[in-house]
């Protein structure tokens, strides 16, 4: 199972990663690798989350929510048990880490990524290589794909309008913020809004 930020934009989820340090702990592999004994657990709660998404019945998206919630724990027991201690980080991973960070708390209202160079005491080039280096992709990429996620969040958990998200999101008009929104995820953020009302309305 391969997780995309895109697919924990619920605020729930979200916090739960967050809180348990998962598949982002300085020095560890992203990924976690069941023995034989453990891989059915897994597989059987997969299938539950694979059936309740098939169906359209009450509480559909908190079910699917709950059961995610309850994979992450059982990943960080596993993480936790692990004999073999994780290599020690290089600086490039440590100052990548802290960006991420920055970036998850900060988002919403700062969309420069000299800014954040600036609060963590380095040079905007030395960043940028640092990030590449450790995770395939620019710091503004990571910036942008948070803005998003923040963005989607908005859209689709709350009632705000879609001017409102861009005002909330520091962005100077909603003509603007739709124009980002569509070049990063290849759809407005009125169609975006449309199918997730249809989606949560058949979670309920």
């Amino acid at each position: 199972m391969l997780f995309e930020p895109d697919c924990l934009f619920s605020t729930d989820s979200v916090e739960t990663v967050s809180r348990f340090e998962l598949f982002r702990a300085v020095g560890s592999q992203p990924a976690i690798y069941p023995s034989p004994s453990e891989s059915p657990w897994f597989q059987t709660n997969w299938d539950r989350i694979e059936h309740e998404y098939n169906i359209s019945r009450f509480g559909r998206a908190d079910a699917i929510n709950s059961l995610l919630q309850l994979i992450f724990i059982e990943a960080k027991r596993l993480i936790l048990t692990e004999s073999k201690p994780p290599d020690s980080p290089s600086a490039s991973a440590l100052l990548t880490y802290r960006y991420q960070l920055l970036v998850e708390k900060n988002a919403a209202e700062q969309h420069k990524v000299e800014a954040y160079a600036n609060e963590l005491g380095v040079a905007t080039a030395y960043l940028s290589q640092c990030v590449k280096e450790v995770t395939g992709i620019t710091a503004g990429e990571i910036l942008r794909k948070q803005i998003i996620l923040e963005a989607k969040r908005l859209l689709a958990y709350t009632d705000v309008t879609i001017a409102e998200v861009a005002e909330r999101l520091n962005f100077k008009d909603a003509s603007y913020f739709g124009r980002f929104f569509k070049r990063e995820a290849q759809q407005t953020p009125g169609e975006f809004q449309t199918h997730m009302t249809v989606y949560n309305s058949r979670s309920d």
